[in-house]
C-alpha cells in the first residue's frame, strides 16, 4: 500500500456526537465512555512528514523544538514512524500543523495563547496545556485510542458484546482474531520485539488493518495520548506497545506511561482531530 507524506488520510470513529461505552483493561475489567465521530489517523505519523512540518514550524512560523530528531535515524525509511520526540514536542508540532493547515490549534495556554516551544526553559507551560475543541490536529485521548483500537463491526472472532455493540477483547493485539498468546494472529497486524529481527521501526501500514482500517493500532512504536497517567500523576499515557516491546505490550488494554519530557526511539504518535 502506498502512502503520501505531503497528507493526511483519517478515518471517523463512531457517530458525531454519540456516546458510547466502551470495555477498558487487559480483562475488560472496567468501561469507559467516548464521544463519538472524531477523526483519526489511519497510521503513525512518519519521520518525513513531521520534518516537513518541523522545518515550516522553525522557518516560517516562529516555533522550537527541544528534540528535532527523525525517526530515520533509527529505520532508514523516511515512512517509518518519527522516534525520540518527547510529548512536549507532539503537543507543539500539532499546533504548528494545525497553523500550516489553516485550522485552528488546539493546544492553548490558560490564557489562550497558542503553545509554541517545547525546549526545557518551556517545560512547566507544556506541562499545563489546555487541549481545546478547536478543529485542529491534536493527540487522542486514551479512550479515545482505545475505542478506536477495539472497534469491530460484528461479533466475529472472539469479540465481547458491551454497550450493545461489539469489541476487540483487551488481551486482543488490534485487529488480531485471536488473543495476544496466539503468535499467527498477532504477527499478522503488529510489529513486536518476539517477531524475528524485530529490532526496529517498520514503515507505516504495511501490515493488516484493524477493522476500522487502522494501521500499526499495536506495535512498531508506542503512541503518545493526551492524558496524564491516573496512578503516575507526573507521566503521560503510552498506548499500543512497539518493535521493542513482548507481544504482551501488544494487548489493546495495556496502559503505560512516561514522563512528558522523555523521547525514546519506540515512542511516537498518532494524529487525531474534530471535523
Amino acid at each position: 500500500m502506498q502512502y503520501y507524506t505531503n497528507m493526511l488520510k483519517m478515518i471517523q470513529v463512531g457517530k458525531l456526537g454519540t456516546t458510547y461505552t466502551i470495555p477498558t483493561g487487559i480483562d475488560d475489567e472496567g468501561t469507559g465512555t467516548v464521544v463519538g465521530g472524531y477523526l483519526i489517523a489511519i497510521t503513525q505519523t512518519c519521520s518525513l512528514y513531521w520534518d516537513q512540518v518541523r522545518v515550516w514550524a522553525e522557518e516560517k512560523g516562529g516555533y522550537h523544538f527541544q528534540n528535532q530528531c527523525r525517526g530515520f535515524l533509527h529505520n532508514s525509511s523516511p515512512v517509518a514512524p518519527v522516534t525520540n520526540v518527547s510529548w512536549h514536542d507532539v503537543i507543539v508540532w500539532t499546533n504548528a500543523l494545525s497553523e500550516k493547515a489553516g485550522l485552528d490549534p488546539v493546544y492553548r495556554t490558560a490564557c489562550g495563547e497558542i503553545i509554541k516551544d517545547s525546549r526545557e526553559t518551556n517545560a512547566d507551560v507544556v506541562d499545563t496545556a489546555v487541549q481545546t475543541n478547536n478543529n485542529g490536529y491534536r493527540l487522542p485521548t486514551s479512550l479515545e485510542w482505545e475505542m478506536a483500537a477495539r472497534w469491530r463491526h460484528n461479533g466475529d472472532d472472539g469479540s465481547i458484546l458491551v454497550g450493545e455493540r461489539y469489541w476487540t477483547p483487551g488481551d486482543y493485539a488490534s485487529g488480531a482474531t485471536a488473543n495476544y498468546r496466539n503468535v499467527a494472529a498477532t504477527r499478522a497486524v503488529a510489529w513486536y520485539w518476539d517477531e524475528p529481527g524485530g529490532n526496529l521501526t517498520r514503515p507505516v501500514g504495511q501490515l493488516q488493518p484493524n477493522h476500522l482500517g487502522i494501521y500499526d493500532m499495536s506495535g512498531n512504536i508506542w503512541e503518545w495520548t493526551f492524558d496524564l497517567h491516573p496512578k503516575y500523576r507526573s507521566e503521560r499515557v503510552l498506548r499500543g506497545g512497539s518493535y521493542y516491546s513482548y507481544s504482551v505490550s501488544m494487548r489493546v488494554g495495556e496502559v503505560s506511561s512516561f514522563l512528558p519530557s522523555g523521547a525514546s526511539s519506540n515512542f511516537g504518535f498518532r494524529l487525531v482531530r474534530w471535523q
